[in-house]
């Protein structure tokens, strides 16, 4: 369950989960925007590396692990191309620090 774009309830365990490339590209596209960022405009820019699907799974894994949030103002949920994403406040400086260790700072 999410209360204003964050985890407040999971019904299973956590499980074990890494970055992996494609979480990286779509964190640099998030992080790197002044604002928040459509679904449609990061799976534009990524669409020559990677399939729309694996894309929004990808999406949904960095929601479900709390890197991301969908805006609240948002009337559509996170699958649909109108969706708008910004990245977790909290975890900014962690995730600035990934992209900075790929080369692919803010």
């Amino acid at each position: 369950m999410f209360r204003r774009g964050e985890i407040v309830y999971r019904s299973h365990e956590e499980e074990e989960w890494s970055l992996s490339q494609i979480d990286i590209d779509i964190l640099r596209i998030i992080r790197q925007a002044p604002h928040r960022v459509k679904l449609r405009r990061i799976v534009m820019e990524l669409q020559d590396k990677y399939d729309r699907d694996e894309i929004k799974r990808h999406i949904k894994y960095l929601l479900c692990h709390q890197y991301i949030r969908q805006d609240g103002r948002d009337r559509v949920r996170w699958f649909n191309l109108e969706a708008t994403f910004y990245t977790n406040p909290r975890r900014r400086a962690y995730i600035d620090k990934i992209l900075s260790d790929y080369g692919e700072g803010k």
